[in-house]
């Protein structure tokens, strides 16, 4: 971290908190989520945080190509992980209409 001013410090400091309180953010939406597609976003956003988080690190340590590397994997892994999760419970989970939807048949 040589590399860096004093203000530059401060200025990843902060934002690697600001990270850190939306990723804790989002675990709260996922304790409390009423449905499973709020949940599934809040998971989707704490993939996207991460890997932000990731680039963060690298930059502050001066080892941007390899956290980039880890970070663009990560960022794989979690979509990939998130479509099959979503395709589950798509699958699994029953439409339930919400008051007022009118219902619509195929004709």
């Amino acid at each position: 971290m040589s590399h860096m001013s004093q203000t530059d410090i401060i200025i990843f400091s902060f934002a690697i908190l600001v990270i850190i309180v939306s990723i804790l953010c989002m675990v709260y939406r996922i304790m409390k989520g009423p449905h499973a597609p709020e949940r599934l976003n809040a998971l989707f956003v704490i993939g996207t945080t991460t890997t932000l988080f990731l680039l963060f690190i690298g930059f502050v340590t001066n080892q941007i190509d390899f956290y980039v590397d880890i970070a663009i994997t990560y960022a794989i892994i979690g979509f990939v992980a998130l479509v099959v999760f979503a395709k589950y419970l798509l699958e699994t989970t029953p439409y339930q209409q919400e008051e007022g939807e009118e219902e619509h048949e195929n004709s």
